[in-house]
């Protein structure tokens, strides 16, 4: 094995190691029961938006060190409104000023400021609680700020690819690392999931457990095992399987043209994603993938650890303003701008 796929199998190897610590999330986990409390919200700002009756609502989550709403986060909600929704925003951020909630208050029915407790799906779950009614919803998302986006239209990108007669729950990408799940930076939930026991049953009995390893065997993982025990249907827009087959025609359509020039080193990383995928090794679709799902495919986010830090270290990821500007008419300022606060000394 080269250098390369010595690399990537460790990666892979330590990030599912890190999920097998069951004695610290045993002890997480029975802190919480514990602790155990309704919610952890501070406080509740009001937007311009009427959650109550609304049949359609998102919540938005995000954290900044800074206690920042930065601009592509206002884009987020912008852009979730305009697909129909009425968006509650959630931050974790240890501020949530006046001057922040301003940017977003046109767009947002109201903005939750709480403890940083439970992770994401923590936020998640205090927003859940906030909705008057959700007898009258037909549709929820729940979503996270760790993408940069909508790069398309959201109503056409992922709303009209996901409607209820196919599934009753949606992810953007799902994934086959440890167990089948769809991947909880954005899950979409029809009426048939909302009104379910399991569905309420997963929110009543919610645990702000402190281990991230707990959250996600049981809650991103674990989740959508549930529902699917449930007998809900349960499904991704952008399928592992139809990326890995997009993939391997692109592999051969790169051996057999001379026009498609590559560095040495990006052929070999690609020629060992190939062999990683032959050996049936889950890669992460928003990582390995994000060219391809924005080119080939219409995806309408880029993960920003993929910019921020690449952790499986990518090839030509400098590449990815192009990429975004030669598809999309999303201004990729905002993503600078925000690396430029966050990014330290590594260069995008």
């Amino acid at each position: 094995m080269t250098s390369i796929g010595r690399r990537l199998m460790n990666r892979l190897r330590g990030d599912q190691a890190a999920r097998t610590d069951f004695v610290a999330q045993g002890i997480s986990r029975a802190l919480a029961v514990m602790n155990r409390r309704k919610n952890w919200i501070r406080r509740v700002v009001q937007g311009d938006v009427a959650l109550a009756g609304a049949s359609s609502v998102a919540v938005l989550v995000g954290w900044d060190k800074y206690s920042i709403i930065h601009d592509f986060v206002v884009s987020y909600a912008k852009g979730l409104q305009e697909a129909g929704f009425a968006v509650i925003y959630v931050t974790s951020s240890e501020y949530m000023p006046e001057t922040q909630t301003a940017k977003l208050k046109p767009y947002v029915a109201c903005m939750v400021h709480r403890h940083n407790k439970g992770y994401d799906f923590g936020s998640y779950r205090d927003a859940v609680g906030l909705i008057p009614d959700l007898d009258v919803l037909d549709r929820l998302v729940v979503c996270n700020d760790s993408v940069y986006g909508p790069l398309f239209p959201l109503a056409t990108s992922v709303f009209n690819r996901a409607p209820a007669s196919e599934a009753d729950v949606w992810g953007l990408t799902d994934s086959w690392d440890t167990n089948y799940h769809v991947q909880s930076y954005f899950l979409l939930f029809h009426r048939a999931a909302i009104q379910s026991t399991v569905f309420r049953k997963f929110w009543s009995e919610f645990l702000y457990v402190g281990s991230k390893s707990y959250v996600i065997n049981n809650y991103e993982i674990g989740f959508t095992r549930r529902l699917m025990r449930a007998g809900l249907r349960v499904r991704g827009i952008f399928t592992y399987r139809s990326l890995v087959q997009d993939f391997m025609i692109q592999m051969r359509q790169i051996r057999e043209s001379n026009a498609i020039v590559r560095s040495p080193e990006h052929v070999e990383f690609l020629a060992t994603m190939q062999r990683l995928i032959q050996s049936g090794s889950p890669l992460n679709p928003t990582h390995f993938f994000w060219d391809s799902l924005i080119a080939r495919h219409g995806f309408p986010f880029i993960k920003r650890e993929v910019i921020s830090s690449n952790p499986m270290r990518l090839p030509d990821m400098f590449r990815w303003e192009e990429m975004i500007a030669g598809r999309s008419s999303y201004d990729t300022a905002q993503i600078e701008d925000h690396l430029k606060l966050t990014l330290g000394k590594r260069a995008p």
